[in-house]
């Protein structure tokens, strides 16, 4: 086919569910410039949606195509490097391109990506006797519901309705509308009230000509002294509007609208962080790096250094090294709790020069943040795994601070990326170096490190601080094991062993401040029938209910309810047992309300607070939370996981870990690996000032290889003996992983469906003659029943589970997660 010579085309990446589908050619009228990177809306279907332009192109891929209808926005969004990272994701991650480059757009321009459901206004000349019962049922559920969305239906009927509500746009029953036509947030505007120029030539000797009109001269006066002028609404309640008024009719002053900054940090004052001198192992490290910085070629590390070792302190270093060549870096931290600490030490070595980027900000705040970025005004970045997205040009540094965390991955929605592999590509992509730091690493980075992909940095001694321009070391802090079946043995049933209250009051009698550990919510872990033994499980999950005796909702103060942590599904707390209609239930286990109910007895003198998801919710939250502890005097911190990542809290001399086998009985095979990472950073925490720490571990388990190595700090005990079950059962890193998950909410479709895709699995593996994938399951998900949907897992472990993905046509409802970091 011949294609006329002055016409063009682009490859444009549409926002709509399209599998893995990549692009769409579309042709480009005369009018209209078009550049990759730039965000456009073309007609698909019936609809005009979004899509962002990927490539210039002479011919198109399919012999027919439709005009682009318009350009939203000149700039383009993304740079080539982004580009081809969405296309990297959108292959490694088997999501479709839109999807990947969704992260990296400017918060708020998304507008097609939910659809709304309208009738046609003309449905009345329309008979029902064209669609099917399921149709009509639909149909009338979408005129009961009205505004209702595509997703919201999806919720109610399930996944394969989508074929229905498709039914009924071609057949002209429903109309379907993106939910937002225009970006969602756009800078803030806020009108000023500001001097003309004859209103600043007005001075001294011109006051007579106001001095009948008081408030008039007042405001002028007040402009006089302000070079940005005032808010119009402030000088309306300070002057009123016939003072404003009057002065405009005098063409003294005009009414501007001035562009103002949502900026997350402003205001806040850092206090001043000297430079200190590296000790001799962060000395060789920050030269290895600052070379790499310096070739201008990709070079990845792994900073590998004992909690408190200051491996920050290696970071600040690459930081100025590399924006002293005039590059950018992108520092990520695992939780938004982390950032506060680490912006404290980066904003006050580089003022002025850090932006942050997480989804603890408001909309507002991330736009200004995202376009400050993009016009480079901000050399370095801190955030959480989506700020690895952001518009960092001229990038020559990435860090990952706790690269060994979990929350690195992404898990809903789509792409399912793990931010260490993005990082790694886009450090590829720019020539950048990129830092990984952790006390106790990924067991997969651990090993490309061994194997020469990452090059090891260690730092082996923990610095107490600095005294008299002399670096101080200190030891580890000293860890004991209680074997709690021993307690029990003894008498003694209560959550805190002998030996832990018996540290526990001298560290408060001694004006310190400790550190108690719980991976678990809520006040008791559940309520369980003294007659029948069964519990309160959630009527949408395959959960037990936990109970909370006090729990927050929308600011009101509830008491005795039962939550599903998983689905957030509430309840109150039955009189007998739901099961056999005749037991009393009774508290089973314990959680973070619990403890600290119980250490307010105890100590009913002390400061007692409360770190996990219910009371830091909100990025303010958090702040709230570490200043009330740092305040001086004796304090108890009760936390689940998130005190355990990276925080430094020098007056902390004792950490009790309640009970250190919660995370060993999941079905994971990185069970071991959690537990041991999660132990060996709470403990940590204790003695990272000039007084000694303590730890106390208490466990069912003492003899487990995780617990001992971690009560020991002994990362390489733990790695050899992990590194090599991993090679006897041919598991990460000796193989990937890919989980395929199906759900449904009747069990036995869902049972048929997984069975049956295991099968067609197994089925295109032997004819195509692949021997070196194993295809597992299918197996029932963990847990069984969430949110209302059974779900089973079909697992492929093998090399490049991915390429043998990629061609194959898997059912909807279907979702892939490459190389999954969960049960």
């Amino acid at each position: 086919m011949q294609y006329p010579e002055e016409k063009h085309y682009v490859e444009v990446a549409v926002d709509v569910p399209t599998g893995r589908l990549g692009t769409f050619s579309y042709s480009v009228p005369k009018d209209l410039k078009l550049k990759p990177g730039q965000l456009v809306k073309v007609p698909f279907g019936s609809r005009r949606l979004q899509g962002l332009v990927c490539s210039l192109e002479s011919t198109p891929a399919v012999p027919q195509t439709r005009d682009v209808i318009s350009i939203i926005d000149t700039q383009p969004y993304l740079s080539p490097v982004h580009l081809n990272l969405a296309n990297w994701i959108s292959s490694n991650y088997l999501s479709s391109i839109f999807q990947a480059i969704s992260p990296m757009l400017p918060p708020g321009v998304r507008t097609g990506h939910n659809l709304r459901v309208e009738l046609n206004p003309e449905i009345t000349g329309l008979k029902d006797d064209y669609i099917n019962e399921r149709q009509q049922k639909l149909l009338s559920y979408i005129s009961r519901n009205i505004p209702i969305t595509v997703m919201q239906l999806r919720k109610s009927f399930g996944e394969s309705i989508g074929s229905h509500i498709k039914t009924l746009e071609r057949k002209g029953y429903v109309v379907l509308k993106p939910v937002r036509e225009s970006p969602s947030v756009r800078e803030l505007k806020i009108k000023h009230l500001k001097l003309t120029p004859l209103g600043t030539s007005f001075d001294n000797k011109d006051y007579y000509l106001l001095k009948n009109a008081s408030k008039q001269l007042q405001l002028i006066k007040a402009l006089n002294n302000g070079l940005d002028g005032i808010k119009l609404t402030e000088a309306r309640q300070k002057y009123g509007d016939s003072a404003i008024n009057g002065l405009k009719k005098k063409n003294y002053v005009e009414i501007l609208s001035v562009v103002v900054s949502r900026d997350p940090l402003a205001g806040i004052s850092f206090p001043k962080d000297n430079k200190t001198e590296l000790t001799e192992a962060q000395d060789i490290a920050a030269k290895q790096i600052n070379n790499a910085i310096d070739s201008r070629t990709y070079c990845s590390f792994l900073l590998q250094g004992v909690t408190g070792s200051g491996k920050t302190e290696v970071y600040i270093n690459a930081i100025d090294k590399c924006i002293s060549t005039g590059r950018r870096a992108i520092v990520l931290v695992p939780e938004i709790a982390l950032t506060h600490q680490i912006i404290n030490r980066l904003a006050a070595r580089f003022p002025n020069k850090v932006a942050v980027l997480h989804s603890g900000l408001s909309p507002g705040e991330r736009y200004d943040q995202w376009w400050k970025m993009y016009r480079g005004e901000y050399p370095i970045v801190v955030g959480s795994r989506s700020a690895i997205f952001s518009p960092q040009f001229k990038l020559g540094l990435i860090v990952i601070d706790e690269e060994h965390e979990w929350t690195y991955k992404q898990v809903d929605p789509e792409p399912r990326y793990h931010t260490r592999d993005v990082a790694i590509k886009l450090a590829k992509l720019t020539n950048a170096t990129l830092v990984m730091g952790s006390a106790s690493p990924d067991i997969n980075t651990r090993y490309r490190a061994e194997s020469g992909t990452h090059n090891l940095l260690l730092l082996p001694d923990r610095i107490a601080g600095v005294a008299d321009g002399l670096i101080l070391h200190k030891n580890l802090a000293e860890v004991e094991i209680v074997d709690i079946k021993e307690e029990l043995r003894q008498g003694n049933d209560q959550f805190l062993s002998r030996r832990l209250l018996k540290c526990l009051a001298e560290c408060l009698e001694s004006g310190n401040k400790a550190l108690l550990f719980m991976n678990r919510r809520g006040t008791a872990s559940n309520l369980r029938c003294d007659n029948c033994g069964l519990g309160v499980k959630c009527s949408r999950c395959d959960i037990y209910m936990t109970y909370h005796e006090t729990y927050k909702y929308k600011n009101k103060q509830i008491r005795e309810v039962l939550i599903c942590h998983h689905c957030n599904n509430r309840r109150n707390v039955p009189g007998i047992c739901l099961t056999c209609k005749q037991g009393k239930l009774n508290r089973h286990g314990i959680g973070t309300k619990g403890i600290a109910a119980s250490v307010k007895v105890l100590f009913p003198e002390i400061k007692v607070i409360i770190w996990d998801g219910d009371t830091s919710r909100k990025a303010t939250d958090v702040q709230s939370i570490m200043n009330d502890f740092e305040t001086p005097g004796p304090a108890v911190l009760i936390g689940t996981q998130i005190v355990a990542k990276g925080l430094h809290f020098p007056e902390i001399t004792l950490v009790g870990v309640i009970s250190a086998d919660i995370g060993l009985s999941i079905p994971d095979f990185r069970a071991s690996e959690r537990t041991f990472q999660l132990i060996c950073q709470v403990a940590g925490r204790a003695g990272r000032g000039i007084l000694p720490g303590r730890v106390i571990i208490q466990t069912y388990q003492p003899d487990n290889y995780a617990i001992a190595c971690a009560a020991n700090q002994d990362f390489e005990s733990f790695y050899n003996t992990e590194i090599k079950y991993r090679n006897e059962l041919k598991i990460p890193p000796f193989s990937q992983m890919v989980k395929l998950n199906y759900s449904h909410s009747n069990i036995s479709f869902a049972e048929k469906e997984a069975l049956r895709v295991a099968d067609f699995l197994r089925y295109h593996r032997d004819i195509r003659g692949v021997s070196n994938l194993r295809i597992m399951g299918p197996t029932p998900s963990y847990p069984f029943k969430l949110r209302g949907k059974y779900r089973w897992d079909v697992s492929i472990a093998g090399i490049q589970p991915v390429d043998f993905l990629k061609d194959l046509p898997l059912p909807r409802g279907w979702t892939i997660d490459v190389d999954p970091v969960g049960p």
